[in-house]
């Protein structure tokens, strides 16, 4: 069942930073089946919990080439997804909205919105999905939605609601944008509307004055902020950003190329490799380095928290 490692994972206190890799991982396949209803598995997909905790769920889910996840599925927080291989084609069955991301671009599902993921490419899909606050509190597991589903040529699909209009140009933005990225949160949880953002649609800024490195915001509202730190190398020296701090618990993940993390309140160095995350709880101070001889792209998150 994926019921124990929702909410608290790893087991344990959350209030040091941890290093997260295949010995830490809780694995779950969606949707659950019984002995009586194996056939439920044909239909799923693998999912790696690096964490889950009371305001921040971080994990991935693999689909292989013509596979899905049925029934469709929901949640009490909003749901971001970083493609990391592939293209998923992403589908809401009460409004027929249909989505497709490729890898190194995101899409937002705000809370309570039902979806079901796809993989209609041949090759295999894997996507970070980050929740927060909470990717379960109180629904039945898998969703307890049923009904006709807003598919094409589908009879039954003119009873149910439109897909609701978004008035969408393209946003010339800056800091003062942070917290209602790509746009405001509450409007988009009340239309149900998955968001997609593609590279050419992030919110790019710069962090720090004397080691500057570009930030790419997914997701920045009042529920999480999520993006890529790109961090240069340093050429004959080491490359460094400045002091980076978040309010909430947050994460790093590396993609492609390993970093290397200095906290400074607990003079501890971790080296995170490909495929590992680094959990850390609200206020660590930390420093990114890159020890390489090229940039290094770094896939963050955060929990914002109200103070």
């Amino acid at each position: 069942m994926a019921k124990p490692l929702f909410n608290n994972h790893p087991l344990g206190p959350k209030d040091k930073p941890m290093l997260l890799d295949e010995s830490t991982i809780g694995y779950f396949v969606y949707p659950d089946a019984t002995p009586e209803t194996l056939e439920k598995l044909d239909y799923s997909d693998l999912n790696r919990v690096y964490f889950s905790t009371e305001g921040l769920t971080v994990c991935t889910m693999d689909i292989g080439p013509g596979g899905f996840f049925n029934p469709p599925d929901y949640h009490p927080g909003d749901e971001m997804y970083y493609i990391l291989k592939g293209t998923i084609t992403q589908y809401c069955p009460t409004t027929g909205q249909v989505i497709r991301v490729k890898a190194g671009e995101s899409l937002l599902i705000p809370k309570g919105t039902i979806h079901v993921a796809y993989n209609f490419e041949d090759e295999d899909l894997r996507v970070m999905a980050v929740i927060a606050p909470k990717i379960l509190a109180g629904q039945f597991f898998p969703t307890d939605i049923e009904g006709p589903k807003k598919t094409f040529l589908n009879p039954a699909a003119k009873d149910l609601p439109a897909t609701p209009a978004i008035k969408d140009p393209k946003r010339w933005a800056g800091l003062d944008a942070v917290g209602t990225w790509p746009q405001d949160g509450e409007m988009l949880r009340e239309t149900k509307t998955l968001y997609h953002i593609s590279e050419d649609r992030k919110l790019c800024l710069i962090h720090g004055n004397m080691h500057p490195m570009l930030v790419k915001l997914s997701i920045s509202n009042d529920f999480m902020n999520v993006g890529e730190y790109v961090l240069p190398s340093g050429s004959t020296t080491c490359r460094v950003s400045d002091m980076i701090e978040h309010v909430g618990e947050s994460f790093l993940y590396a993609i492609d190329d390993q970093f290397t993390v200095y906290l400074p309140d607990y003079n501890e160095t971790f080296i995170v490799y490909p495929g590992q995350m680094l959990f850390m709880p609200p206020h660590t101070k930390h420093v990114l380095l890159n020890y390489l001889g090229h940039k290094v792209t770094i896939f963050f998150g955060a929990a914002p928290v109200k103070e």
